[in-house]
C-alpha cells in the first residue's frame, strides 16, 4: 500500500467507503461530500425534508445497493432516472454553494 499523508476523494461513490480508506491508508481523508452536506444544513429548515436521488445509470441496481448497505437508514428516498445530456430535464442542474 502506498504511503500518503492526505487523500482527496474525487468520486461521489467514495464517500460511501470513506471509513475504509481512512482505516487502510492511515491517512487524512478529505471528503468533499462532507463539506457539501455541511453547507446544505443551512437550508434544512426551508426544504420539504424529502430525499430524491437522481441516478444516471442503472436505477434498480443503485437502489438495491443503497438498501443493502443501509446508507440512508429509514429515510425512504424517492429515485428518478435521468439523462443529464437531454435538455428535457430542465429541472435538473448543478448547484454550487459558495
Amino acid at each position: 500500500i502506498m504511503e500518503c499523508d492526505e487523500v482527496v476523494l474525487g468520486c461521489t461513490h467514495f464517500s460511501l467507503i470513506a471509513d475504509i480508506f481512512r482505516e487502510v491508508l492511515k491517512a487524512k481523508v478529505l471528503d468533499p461530500a462532507e463539506k457539501v452536506v455541511e453547507r446544505l444544513e443551512l437550508y434544512e429548515e426551508s426544504g420539504s425534508g424529502e430525499i430524491e436521488i437522481l441516478v444516471t445509470a442503472d436505477l434498480e441496481l443503485f437502489r438495491e445497493r443503497v438498501e443493502k448497505f443501509g446508507i440512508l437508514g429509514d429515510t425512504n428516498p424517492g429515485y428518478r432516472k435521468v439523462d443529464i445530456y437531454e435538455k428535457s430535464h430542465s429541472d435538473i442542474g448543478i448547484v454550487g454553494i459558495g
